[in-house]
């Protein structure tokens, strides 16, 4: 395997961590703009591009891993995806919920999960530095 190939997996994860990043200041951009709508949905567009790379990586690292049954893995995984979105999604409407819906907390919610899902996000392309295409 080429050396090129072996530089794909953490060039692709730091590309879709690049644009949650971008999403995150947009966000924090959009909080302060009078005309926010159009740069939020402008931002919430490009961050599920950057986390749909990011996903895909994670989910072709688990199907390359000959540790697990690929089947058991994926479907554990998307198990595990689904959990984390409800509990995610729960806790992002007892918050919006709590200041009335407004667009700003909606931005500022999007930026405080945007951090960390990106925080995470790093850890993991750290930890995965050397995995290369099978």
């Amino acid at each position: 395997m080429s050396s090129r190939e072996f530089q794909k997996f953490p060039r692709i994860i730091h590309l879709g961590i690049s644009l949650i990043i971008l999403t995150i200041i947009l966000s924090g951009i959009a909080i302060f703009v009078k005309e926010r709508l159009l740069l939020i949905s402008i931002s919430m567009f490009v961050y599920g591009f950057g986390i749909g790379m990011c996903n895909g990586l994670v989910m072709r690292t688990l199907i390359s891993s000959k540790a697990y049954v690929a089947n058991y893995a994926m479907s554990l995984m998307i198990f595990l995806q689904m959990l984390i979105m409800m509990i995610g999604l729960e806790m992002f409407n007892e918050i919006v919920s709590h200041f009335n819906y407004s667009l700003d907390c909606f931005s500022a919610v999007n930026v405080g999960f945007g951090i960390i899902i990106s925080l995470l996000l790093t850890i993991f392309a750290h930890n995965h530095r050397h995995k290369a295409w099978e």
